[in-house]
């Protein structure tokens, strides 16, 4: 089974943006973005895997658009966690999380940009989980002026799914 989260099902988003110099010559920009992925998952006993994707907005609820896939280097850490209930047989797992920039179509953006997409791995047995939290950095290396070659425009992915 897999969930595709809107951006509005994310919750407590942040983001925070951080220039940096890397020599004399070349400056860049560490991108943090924070938040809990909201959805509803339940099984009995047979268990569930179930796939989560979600794009990785700002607080605004805009997504970040990409010229290339070569512009960022994302990277992502998420609340890996496993819990077992003893005597019920109870097991509650988000087993892993992963970020990388992909190509997506969205209705009124012309071509198709590359943007965030998280995609995460969860399980459950006789219970239920019912968020996640994320953290995902991205840096971007930026010319002698300051331009970040090959940054698009933030758009909004109104009820697009990734």
């Amino acid at each position: 089974m897999t969930v595709r989260l809107r951006v509005r099902d994310i919750d407590a988003v942040q983001h925070l943006r951080v220039p940096y110099m890397i020599d004399a010559g070349t400056n860049g920009l560490l991108m943090i973005h924070s938040g809990w992925l909201m959805f509803d998952l339940s099984a009995e006993d047979s268990g569930q895997h179930v796939d989560i994707l979600s794009f990785v907005p700002y607080a605004d609820d805009t997504i970040q658009t990409f010229a290339r896939q070569d512009v960022a280097v994302p990277m992502v850490s998420a609340s890996m966690t496993s819990l077992h209930v003893r005597d019920t047989g109870a097991i509650l797992a988000v087993d892993s999380a992963v970020v990388g920039l992909e190509q997506r179509q969205f209705t009124g953006i012309q071509g198709s940009p590359f943007v965030l997409v998280m995609r995460a791995k969860a399980y459950v047995r006789e219970g239920g989980v019912g968020r996640m939290a994320y953290q995902v950095t991205w840096q971007l290396q930026r010319d002698r002026t300051g331009r970040a070659t090959g940054l698009g425009q933030p758009i909004d992915p109104g009820n697009t799914r990734p």
